[in-house]
């Protein structure tokens, strides 16, 4: 992009949000835990990791889910979240015959309501548009998503060993951070299918990994990432009103690929 301006005679962008400008001088809060990964040596100037910050409060879960995740045997999750949601048809259909092959419930997270088309509603798999993860993931057997780094939080936090199925953006990075951790598998979205159900199987019974996802979950949980982060704001703000100026911005990232 550079070079193109360069050449058209157009000078440089030095506040592009992507290609430059991104980062305030007043200090940027890097809001993932140390458990994916540490603060780059390239980091900006006055960068504070704080530590992974959770989704909390949970919201009104759907009356068909919460019957549902009540009665009998904790289902699998499958969910693509919204960056997925578009394309996300055949991956659902894939994850119904998994969950037929394994006998086992499975509710579906679908993202957008035309995903619903086609799939079944019965005793042993629930389809719904979509539900908050703080209060549905503690009730699965295994999360089977497509590695965002939010929900990758919240499955940890929730005890729940993970499938991850990278689609894009950050998903492969997260994913292959969570395997090396042993907290998760990892299966490339063209080759997810049917022939995944050995795999889930598998996450289901491993018991060490388990283990695994219940310390990481711990130590995340302790990290208070929400708090750090407004410490640091309000902290900012009254550096500022002290010195008698407008407190100093703040950026604030949670994609490891952009701070890790």
């Amino acid at each position: 992009l550079v070079t193109y301006r360069r050449d058209q005679g157009l000078g440089e962008y030095h506040d592009h949000p992507i290609f430059g400008g991104q980062h305030s001088p007043g200090g940027v809060l890097a809001l993932y835990s140390p458990l994916f990964g540490s603060l780059p040596e390239d980091a900006p100037p006055n960068t504070l990791q704080t530590g992974q910050v959770l989704q909390t409060g949970g919201g009104t879960l759907d009356e068909g889910v919460a019957d549902f995740l009540s009665r009998g045997e904790r289902p699998l999750v499958f969910t693509l979240g919204s960056a997925s949601s578009y394309t996300a048809r055949a991956f659902f259909r894939h994850s119904v015959r998994i969950a037929q092959r394994l006998r086992m419930r499975a509710l579906l997270l679908v993202g957008r309501p035309e995903n619903l088309d086609g799939l079944p509603q019965d005793e042993t798999v629930l389809a719904a548009v979509k539900a908050p993860y703080q209060d549905v993931f503690p009730h699965a057997r295994a999360v089977v998503h497509q590695g965002g780094i939010g929900t990758i939080a919240l499955a940890l936090t929730s005890g729940a060993p993970m499938l991850l199925v990278p689609f894009a953006h950050d998903q492969p990075d997260n994913s292959a951070r969570a395997a090396r951790a042993g907290v998760a598998k990892v299966i490339p979205a063209w080759r997810f299918g049917p022939s995944a159900a050995r795999t889930v199987r598998t996450l289901c019974e491993d018991g060490a990994m388990r283990l695994r996802v219940a310390e990481a979950g711990a130590a995340m949980r302790a990290e208070r990432g929400a708090d750090r982060a407004a410490s640091a704001i309000v902290a900012a703000a009254q550096e500022g009103r002290r010195a008698g100026r407008t407190a100093p911005s703040t950026t604030v990232t949670h994609h490891l690929t952009q701070s890790a």
